[in-house]
């Protein structure tokens, strides 16, 4: 028998997700409208084109076995959440339609899921070429980066990624 917290604990996850889903297609639907353009690199840039302000800026290189699976992903999902558990702070899907092994990317204010949440005290990157397109799911052939050692509104940023096989395997 569910308990009146556990429904609430439920209602709550599922809240999150259909909001995190929901963000994901919003931007899938502005991708699609504007040019694939990539943003420029400039570590002295605070703010977006849009004029949002960037929390992370900069650009993510395949490694290894995984610049190979990189060039045939098409779903790139750019994270920052905070080193605690909980949902991210901030999501954007990007298109590798032109199937390279690395991508500029840019992380702003309108990419925050929930807003008004205060900024992660010690935020986490993570990239992922995803192959299943669920961003929800990591599996071993996806191509995945973490950086831990930067600060909200770094621009310049690069991040390393390999198969999820080789992290695991490398981290052992």
């Amino acid at each position: 028998m569910n308990t009146p917290t556990k429904i609430a604990t439920g209602a709550t996850v599922a809240l999150v997700a259909v909001a995190a889903f929901s963000l994901l297609r919003n931007q899938q639907e502005q991708t699609d409208s504007t040019s694939d353009q990539s943003p420029e690199m400039n570590s002295s840039t605070s703010t977006s084109t849009k004029g949002d302000r960037v929390l992370a800026k900069g650009r993510v290189v395949a490694i290894g076995h995984g610049a190979d699976m990189a060039r045939q992903i098409r779903t790139v999902f750019v994270i920052l959440r905070g080193d605690k558990p909980g949902p991210p702070y901030a999501v954007k899907k990007l298109k590798n339609t032109a199937g390279e092994n690395s991508l500029d990317f840019e992380l702003t204010a309108a990419d925050v899921m929930i807003p008004g949440r205060p900024e992660p005290a010690n935020p986490v990157l993570k990239i992922r070429y995803d192959s299943d397109t669920n961003p929800t799911t990591e599996l071993p052939t996806d191509v995945v980066g973490e950086i831990k050692s930067f600060q909200i509104g770094d621009v310049g940023l690069k991040v390393e990624a390999d198969l999820v096989s080789n992290r695991k395997k490398d981290s052992l």
